[in-house]
C-alpha cells in the first residue's frame, strides 16, 4: 500500500509539475506575442530560433519560413541603400563583443522588397558568461522620421525667414554707428545702442546654426572641396578671433608639427566653420588670462590632426558624453557664456563625420577641455544642394 500511495505521489507530483510548466510556457507565449515590437532571437551562430508577431507582420516573413535561417538574411541597409556590410551589423557586433548594439539609422527591408527605418537595439545571451545568442528587438519609427522632416522643413523656412529682417536691422545698425552724431548721444544711450547691437548678432548666429543643422538634417548641405592647407586656415582663424581672445587676455598659440604644408582635399568654408567653433568655444568657456593652445599635425595613417586644448571650466564625464548633441550646454558652460547657442559642437560633429572623419574631447572639470579632429587626407565628399 505505501508504494502504491508513493507512487500515487509521484504521478500528482508529476502531473502539477506538468501543469505549471504548461502554464509558464502559456505566460512566456503570451508576452512575446503581444510584444508589438519586433523581436527575434538567433543563436552564436546567427541562426533564428524565436520570431515574434510584430516581426513576421513588419517584414512580411513568416517565423516558420525564418526560423532555422541565417539572421543575415534579413537584409538591412543604410540611409542611402546600401547593404550594411556583415562587420557593421548589430548583430555581428553583439555577438563579437558581448555587448549591446544599438542603432537608429538603419533601415529593414521587407519580403516585397520596401523598406522603413528602425530603431535596432540587440543584447547578448549570456550563460556562465559566455555568449549563446541575442535578442534583437526593432521598431519601425517612420512616424518618427516624418515628424523629423517636418521639423527640419520648419527650422528651415523659420530661419530663412527670420535671417532677412535680422540681416536689414544689422545693415541700420552699423549705419546709425558711423553716423557723426552716434558719439554726441549720451553714454546711456550708447550702452543700449551696443546691447541692441550684441542681441542682434546672437540672434543672427542662433539663426545661421538652425539653418545650417535644417540644410545637413535634409542632405542639402553643399560640400566644395578643393586644396587647403589646413594650418594657413587655422592661422586665418585665429588671426579673426585675436580681438575676440584679448577682451579675456587670453593666449593663442599655434603649432604646427610637421615641416611640409599640411594640405587636405576639403571644403575650406566649412572646414573654417568648424575650426572657428571649437577655437571660440575654447576662448569663450576659458578662465581670464588663460591659455588656448592649437596644434595640426599629421595623424595616424593618412590623416591630418587638429587639436584645440584650453585652460577652461572643464566638462564631467557625463556631459562629455553629450556635448555633440544638438543644444546641448553644460551647467557651467551656460553660466559662463550666456550666450551660447548649443549648436558649434553638433555642427562641428556633422561635418566632420561626414567628411570621414572623427571627433573627440577629453576633460576634467575645472582642467580644461582638448578637442581632436581627426581628417582623412582625401575627405570623403558629401552631396547636397543648399539654398
Amino acid at each position: 500500500m505505501d508504494k502504491t500511495a508513493d507512487s500515487q505521489k509521484l504521478i500528482d507530483d508529476l502531473a502539477t509539475a506538468k501543469t505549471l510548466a504548461e502554464l509558464e510556457k502559456a505566460k512566456y507565449e503570451a508576452m512575446f506575442t503581444s510584444i508589438e515590437d519586433g523581436l527575434i532571437v538567433f543563436d552564436n551562430n546567427r541562426i533564428i530560433t524565436l520570431m515574434n508577431q510584430a516581426a513576421e507582420n513588419m517584414l512580411g516573413r513568416k517565423s516558420t519560413v525564418m526560423i532555422g535561417k541565417d539572421v543575415t538574411n534579413i537584409v538591412l541597409q543604410d540611409e542611402a541603400g546600401n547593404n550594411v556590410p556583415l562587420n557593421k551589423r548589430p548583430s555581428r557586433i553583439t555577438l563579437d563583443s558581448g555587448k549591446t548594439a544599438i542603432a537608429t539609422s538603419y533601415y529593414l527591408v521587407r519580403k516585397d522588397k520596401t523598406r522603413f527605418p528602425v530603431a535596432l537595439r540587440v543584447t547578448p545571451i549570456k550563460l556562465s558568461g559566455a555568449v549563446i545568442g541575442a535578442i534583437g528587438i526593432f521598431r519601425d519609427i517612420t512616424q518618427q522620421k516624418e515628424i523629423d522632416i517636418a521639423k527640419s522643413e520648419f527650422m528651415s523656412l523659420a530661419s530663412h525667414q527670420l535671417r532677412t529682417p535680422l540681416g536689414i536691422a544689422k545693415w541700420y545698425l552699423e549705419a546709425l554707428s558711423y553716423q557723426p552724431h552716434f558719439e554726441k548721444m549720451p553714454k546711456i544711450s550708447r550702452e543700449y545702442f551696443d546691447e541692441v547691437r550684441r542681441c542682434n548678432e546672437r540672434a543672427l548666429k542662433l539663426v545661421g546654426g538652425l539653418l545650417s543643422i535644417s540644410h545637413i538634417d535634409q542632405g542639402r548641405i553643399k560640400d566644395e572641396p578643393k586644396p587647403t592647407n589646413v594650418a594657413q586656415l587655422t592661422s586665418d582663424v585665429i588671426k579673426d578671433l585675436r580681438v575676440l581672445a584679448l577682451n579675456k587676455k587670453i593666449k593663442l598659440k599655434l603649432e604646427v608639427k610637421d615641416q611640409e604644408p599640411t594640405m587636405i582635399y576639403i571644403d575650406p568654408l566649412r572646414l573654417h566653420e568648424v575650426i572657428e567653433n571649437l577655437i571660440a568655444n575654447a576662448i569663450d568657456y576659458n578662465i581670464l588670462s588663460g591659455t588656448v593652445r592649437v596644434l595640426v599635425s599629421q595623424g595616424p595613417g593618412k590623416t591630418l590632426s587638429i587639436s584645440v586644448s584650453d585652460t577652461g571650466i572643464g566638462m564631467s564625464k557625463k556631459e562629455q558624453e553629450l556635448v555633440f548633441t544638438k543644444f546641448f550646454r553644460t551647467e557651467k558652460g551656460a553660466k559662463t557664456n550666456i550666450s551660447g547657442t548649443g549648436l558649434g559642437l553638433y555642427l562641428v560633429k556633422c561635418y566632420v563625420e561626414l567628411w570621414g572623419g572623427t571627433v573627440t574631447v577629453k576633460s576634467s572639470e575645472g582642467e580644461g577641455s582638448t578637442f581632436v579632429i581627426i581628417l582623412p587626407l582625401k575627405p570623403k565628399n558629401f552631396g547636397g544642394s543648399e539654398s
